[in-house]
């Protein structure tokens, strides 16, 4: 009985990864931007953006902390700039 052996790539996972995710960007590609390009509406402003920008988009509805240049529970401070 003849049996096929398999025999794997001598190649290392990152490599093997960016060979498959090109082929598999190549072979989809179609569909793939169709899901970036689907239009959705931001839940926080009602604006309306491609898929593919909503996630930037949301990173500018984070409010930011303020800024603690100098803090102080009591007593007094003179602050002096030499």
């Amino acid at each position: 009985m003849n049996v096929m052996t398999y025999k794997k790539a001598d190649i290392a996972g990152y490599e093997y990864n960016k060979i498959y995710q090109s082929a598999y960007y190549f072979k989809n590609r179609e569909r793939l931007l169709a899901y970036a390009r689907r239009e959705i509406t931001c839940s926080v402003c009602d604006m309306k953006m491609p898929y593919s920008s909503y996630s930037y988009h949301l990173k500018h509805h984070k409010k930011k902390p303020p800024k603690k240049f100098f803090q102080s529970e009591s007593g007094k401070f003179i602050l002096t700039f030499d």
